[in-house]
């Protein structure tokens, strides 16, 4: 049986969106079958090489992720978030891999967490972020943890390991919300060698806060974030292209 040319493009587009929710659940071995079946027949996809790096990640299969990426990079040398996942992963010894795969095994892709609330939810540019070899274990999508340490906000990884902190402008104003009763979670919005974002969202509301705004809108236009965090908002392309989709 022959498909049109029509028809083939809505194919590829079906399970390109096939591959998409399965990231998205959390289903990663089906997210690499069928993956690698989309590359069987469209061998110059970038964007299904690049969700089959995602998808070998969160399995800890590094090696094939190495590889995925690697390959998208063959196809296109000048594809974003290829070059930046080889780079990522060239940085991480084997423990790191171990430790990172133990620690995200499972877990989907959340994009509604990169949704932005007026007044509950603010992204924000850490300030002394970690070293690059640290910063090189995570990508954009990891949840990541809030903790108070000598009157900051700082930001940590599932690992336990320091990634930033939260500048002054919102760190006093969230520590106090928190004091308070309120609850937060915190997602990577992007990294690169010398900077890390995140997306805080306010989860709970205590009563005794009511009325308080997590995100005043003066308050995030005070942050000022570098040229690089900016770019990252703008285009956000490492959550766009994991996911497969086009910008």
């Amino acid at each position: 049986m022959s498909y049109s040319s029509d028809d083939k493009i809505g194919r590829r587009r079906e399970n390109a969106n096939m591959a998409i929710n399965l990231a998205m659940e959390g289903k990663w071995q089906e997210a690499v079958n069928l993956n690698l079946q989309i590359l069987e027949n469209y061998p110059q996809d970038t964007d299904a090489y690049n969700r089959l790096g995602k998808a070998y990640t969160k399995l800890g299969l590094y090696p094939q992720a190495m590889e995925a990426y690697s390959k998208a990079l063959r196809v296109d040398k000048y594809n974003i978030i290829a070059e930046k996942n080889v780079k990522r992963l060239s940085m991480m010894s084997e423990e790191d891999m171990k430790n990172a795969a133990n620690a995200e095994k499972g877990e989907g892709l959340r994009p509604q967490a990169f949704i932005e609330e007026i007044g509950k939810s603010g992204m924000v540019a850490l300030i002394n972020p970690a070293p690059a070899i640290v910063l090189a274990k995570i990508e954009a999508g990891d949840e990541v943890r809030l903790s108070s340490h000598d009157g900051n906000l700082v930001v940590e990884s599932k690992r336990n390991e320091y990634l930033g902190t939260v500048s002054p402008t919102h760190g006093r104003r969230l520590l106090r919300l928190l004091s308070g009763g309120n609850r937060y979670s915190s997602t990577v919005v992007g990294t690169n060698d010398n900077y890390i974002t995140v997306m805080i969202r306010e989860i709970y509301q205590h009563p005794s806060q009511a009325g308080k705004l997590s995100f005043p809108a003066k308050m995030l236009e005070m942050d000022n974030l570098s040229p690089e965090a900016e770019e990252e908002f703008t285009i956000n392309e490492e959550i766009i292209e994991a996911m497969g989709q086009d910008e």
